[in-house]
């Protein structure tokens, strides 16, 4: 009977070292930080934190009368970087849509030559939103018009709604959209859209 125990007495002996050793008690994935470990919360993103990484921007056009072409998903992600929106992907659709509340008008309200309607909704981690041309022709004016928007519809969605956010809400500046539009010698004008019929 000695004889038996003798070899399962060394291959208890032998496992023992391989626990001690820690040889099969290591992960087999990556290690998890201390603070996981410890039942400390880790850093996950937060809306804040959002606004570090870049913005994936991307435009679609659904619009029967309107084409347009559209290199601003730079200006866009500098935009909402500079404003530090809790934006991850951003969808912009050019539709024919006549419901928008949203509005730009150039050179101004009061003598437009160019309306573009707009406006943002929340899908789930897209931030959508819509663009229509609702008055105006091919032209600077209504690139600038567009280009403007599509900032003006993303500060519209994140800005305080409430009765006393509105009262201080600032006066309409061009230049709060830069560098969607830029101004030059003629005033201010896009220079990454184009809106054709």
């Amino acid at each position: 009977m000695r004889r038996y125990l003798f070899p399962l007495f060394f291959f208890c002996a032998v496992v023992v070292i391989f626990f001690a050793s820690g040889v099969w008690s290591l992960p087999a994935g990556p290690v998890p930080p201390l603070g996981a470990t410890l039942g400390q919360p880790t850093l996950v993103s937060s809306p804040d934190r959002v606004a570090d990484r870049p913005v994936q921007v991307l435009f679609v056009d659904e619009s029967v009368a309107w084409d347009w072409q559209n290199t601003c998903a730079d200006e866009v992600a500098s935009y909402v970087a500079r404003a530090k929106y809790p934006v991850e992907h951003l969808l912009y659709t050019l539709t024919d849509d006549t419901d928008l509340t949203l509005g730009v008008a150039y050179p101004d309200a009061e003598r437009p030559e160019a309306v573009a309607l707009g406006g943002c909704s929340q899908e789930s981690d897209v931030l959508a939103c819509r663009v229509s041309v609702n008055a105006g022709d091919p032209g600077p004016a209504l690139d600038t018009t567009v280009a403007a928007l599509l900032g003006y519809s993303v500060q519209d969605y994140f800005r305080d709604k409430s009765e006393a956010g509105w009262g201080q809400s600032p006066d309409w500046q061009w230049a709060d959209y830069a560098p969607l539009v830029v101004e030059d010698e003629m005033g201010w004008m896009s220079e990454c859209v184009e809106v054709v019929k």
